[in-house]
């Protein structure tokens, strides 16, 4: 069976799936160079209500450098922050300072971090964004929810 025959069997397997439908409702947010400071305030605020969190990462594709920092704010209404690290500004900028303040906020020890693996090992790979140290990382109060499976 060639490659495209694969293809079109596996798009008429997943068609009888049913939608998938989120339990809670969500807002995704792009983090970069282009995100209003107002909007950063506001998701800073909104992290200091937060307690809980989950925290994936990504690689790119092809240089298999780390480039993309998933967060979610645990709430009723969640708030997923994609960090896109290729596309943060100047690190002396006023958008980067808060980007790493709202960082800083949630890996608080007094939050509880949880991951797919261990949340330590997957931020490591970001330490030269700037965002966050190797002190800190340190210091979260991460769960491994991959080893409950």
């Amino acid at each position: 069976m060639n490659r495209n025959a694969r293809k079109l069997e596996l798009n008429m397997a997943l068609r009888v799936l049913p939608i998938f439908n989120p339990l809670n409702d969500y807002h995704i947010y792009h983090i970069n160079q282009s995100t209003s400071s107002i909007l950063l305030h506001n998701l800073i605020e909104q992290s200091r209500k937060t307690t809980r969190f989950t925290i994936d990462t990504e690689d790119d594709y092809y240089t298999r450098r780390p480039a993309l920092i998933q967060i979610e704010f645990i709430q009723c209404q969640s708030i997923v922050l994609l960090i896109e690290v290729h596309h943060l500004p100047q690190a002396t900028s006023v958008i980067f300072w808060l980007i790493r303040s709202l960082v800083k906020i949630i890996l608080n020890l007094s939050n509880c971090i949880y991951s797919w693996g261990n949340g330590e090992n997957e931020l490591n790979k970001f330490i030269s964004c700037g965002l966050f140290s190797s002190k800190q990382l340190k210091q979260i109060n991460n769960i491994d929810i991959q080893k409950l499976f």
